[in-house]
């Protein structure tokens, strides 16, 4: 397709022979029409009425000139006239208050036989005049064969890749996360937000509308379950692969943990943001902010990023770190509140991870679990799988536990895996991860 033309570039004798300059965003480039041969293949998809995207070519019908729209919005038809603009149809358009207008720069003879090098090239600036190009027509007419055959060598190896782009710079919309690719990206961020003391019976339940919708458009795990009561040993085992002994729900004075966690083993590139926090890193429950659901407090390890990476849930969500743990207060998690009330907050937290320039990007995966059920014997939880790899609809039965999702993450993250994570079952095959 077109591209800049610049020195040493030949050019095929083919109608039309025209070349032009635009200079836009700050960039000044030269481009042709005739450069292979291949423009009146692109403007003839083109009209008046398509609108224009980034980097498309526009002509107006008639027109022998054809420039590149510079919004996503721009149409072909909305050039606007001038007075002093004597062509027909017009050829202005205006970005960000700069009228930009292409310039003929040099007609080339058709009756000329054999390509055209280019020996002199001077980008212009906005709306003065490119002088023309001087021409070197010595080349042998056999070159314009070989660059034919570049062409189209090089077009058979690139339509592969444009098909993959474009699929690529598709939105994933809010409500549909999942299946927006068929392959498995690479994946760099991982965000984890845990809610609290809910089993299974939260699936289906007409009091969980927002979690019945995304089981059905992303991935479920239907036979995964908590490590033991209460919840601090199920948040001490899900970051550092091992409960430490930890039996009950004390506040970190009572128990200073040393040794690795998934924390420490990324060193600054994490982030936990925890609703209702009252100052970043705080060591004491307060009001509606619980310590036992923040272990990132418990590790010591953890004094000299602690307060800049432990900080309070605030808006827009900050989601740049490799691995992001989000915690609800005590309501919202639906600790002490009803599964409606965690629903809701559910319903508006993920479509702001979705709609992230991070997941946009189809590098993020989104993992929603429970710290634990309700106290039964089982401790079955469900946890869902959001990515845009995951089949819409996705249910996993295998025998997975919350080792599975630290083994998980660890690996999405290329980190080795910490002490019982070492043998739990992955998840990312299961769920095309």
């Amino acid at each position: 397709m077109l591209r800049p033309i610049s020195v040493g570039d030949f050019v095929p004798n083919k109608s039309p022979e025209t070349a032009f300059t635009l200079g836009f965003g700050g960039r000044l480039e030269t481009f042709t029409q005739i450069l292979y041969g291949e423009f009146d293949d692109v403007i003839e998809s083109q009209s008046e009425e398509v609108v224009g995207k980034l980097g498309s070519i526009c002509r107006p019908r008639g027109s022998p000139i054809a420039w590149m729209p510079l919004e996503t919005n721009e149409r072909c038809g909305d050039v606007p006239a001038d007075d002093n603009d004597t062509s027909d149809p017009p050829m202005r358009f205006q970005h960000r208050g700069v009228v930009v207008r292409p310039r003929r720069i040099g007609n080339f003879n058709r009756d000329e036989t054999g390509p055209h090098r280019v020996v002199e090239s001077n980008p212009m600036d906005f709306g003065r005049l490119q002088r023309p190009l001087r021409v070197d027509n010595s080349e042998n007419v056999r070159f314009r064969f070989f660059c034919v055959a570049l062409l189209i060598a090089l077009a058979v190896w690139q339509a592969p890749q444009s098909s993959s782009a474009a699929g690529a710079s598709t939105t994933i919309a809010p409500g549909a996360p999942c299946g927006a690719t068929s392959s498995p990206p690479q994946y760099d961020h991982v965000v984890w937000i845990l809610l609290e003391n809910v089993g299974y019976s939260v699936v289906d339940s007409p009091s969980a509308p927002y979690l019945n919708s995304l089981a059905r458009e992303c991935g479920l795990a239907v036979n995964y379950l908590a490590i033991t009561h209460p919840s601090l040993p199920n948040y001490i085992a899900l970051t550092s692969g091992s409960t430490r002994g930890v039996t009950d729900d004390n506040e970190p004075s009572a128990h200073a943990l040393t040794g690795p966690s998934i924390f420490s083993q990324l060193g600054n590139n994490w982030r936990a943001l925890v609703q209702s926090m009252p100052s970043a890193c705080d060591l004491h429950t307060s009001g509606s902010y619980a310590t036992r659901h923040n272990p990132a407090v418990y590790y010591t390890s953890l004094a000299a990023t602690c307060r800049r990476n432990d900080t309070p849930l605030t808006f827009p969500l900050n989601l740049n770190a490799r691995f992001t743990f989000i915690t609800p207060n005590v309501c919202d998690d639906m600790h002490s509140c009803p599964v409606a009330t965690g629903d809701r907050w559910l319903a508006r937290i993920v479509p702001m991870i979705v709609e992230s320039k991070e997941y946009q990007s189809r590098s993020t995966v989104l993992f929603i679990t429970f710290d634990e059920n309700e106290g039964g014997a089982t401790n079955q939880v469900p946890t869902y799988v959001i990515a845009p790899s995951v089949p819409r609809g996705e249910r996993v039965s295998n025998p997975l536990t919350h080792y599975s999702l630290l083994r998980t993450t660890e690996s999405l993250l290329h980190l080795p895996p910490l002490g019982a994570a070492r043998s739990a079952t992955s998840m990312s095959k299961p769920f095309h991860l």
